[in-house]
């Protein structure tokens, strides 16, 4: 189960976008939590479809939001995130929607 309520924060600020999330349950972390990936894909410059790879960005355990850095203005990108442990990606969240 990917970690609870993730939330793109599409507004703030030229060429950053922030993110939060809960937890992942009580129950279905399988292993000792390291942290979380974050997954963002560009999907539209300036008004043109456009598909970038996908990037991630880790963080520690107890960290439950984050500030992506570097994105290019009037850009649109999805979001996605998932727990990991020594084992690898548990499952990811919904696709969401953040945009520039």
């Amino acid at each position: 189960m990917p970690p609870t309520n993730f939330v793109p924060i599409s507004r703030s600020g030229d060429f950053k976008m922030s993110a939060r999330w809960g937890p992942v349950p009580d129950g279905f972390v399988h292993g000792i939590l390291l942290g979380y990936h974050v997954y963002y894909t560009k999907i539209q410059q300036t008004g043109r479809p456009v598909t970038t790879q996908i990037h991630k960005k880790i963080f520690g355990p107890y960290e439950h939001n984050t500030t992506i850095l570097l994105l290019d203005n009037f850009a649109i990108y999805n979001l996605e995130i998932a727990a990991f442990t020594i084992k690898g990606d548990g499952a990811r969240s919904q696709i969401k929607d953040g945009c520039k």
